[in-house]
């Protein structure tokens, strides 16, 4: 498949555009970056995104058995805490990926915000009520 733009030419009068990703690139593999942008040899693939996703909809959907249930997930026991998974009516709403939980700094009026995941993010010690 043949690329839309041009390789690196350290000899052309013209500006090579590069992006952040491939800024990020050249700060996480320099060969990797060389080799793209120079040699148009691309980094090998991760594992597909739809994997992640489906992974993390399956996890969702047994928490909520348990959040519902208001019972410990059996990985929570065996790593011998005594928590439950976190239930609020605006759990569905911090999930979301263009919503979730934010926060307004007034002085810089910088609006931090995060999606949450329910590892490890969205439990409740029982002893320690939120």
């Amino acid at each position: 498949m043949a690329r839309r733009f041009s390789y690196y030419d350290p000899h052309s009068n013209q500006p090579f555009r590069i992006s952040r990703s491939k800024v990020q690139l050249f700060i996480d593999c320099p060969r990797c970056f060389y080799l793209d942008v120079r040699l148009g040899i691309k980094r090998p693939a991760g594992f597909p995104f739809n994997l992640n996703s489906a992974v993390d909809a399956l996890l969702k959907k047994e928490f909520d058995v348990h959040r519902n249930n208001k019972t410990m997930h059996p990985y929570i026991k065996e790593a011998g805490l005594n928590a439950i998974p976190f239930q609020h009516e605006n759990l569905d709403l911090w999930r979301n990926n263009f919503k979730g939980v934010s926060y307004l700094h007034k002085k810089t009026n910088e609006n931090l915000s995060r999606k949450f995941f329910n590892r490890r993010q969205l439990v409740c010690y029982q002893d320690q009520p939120i």
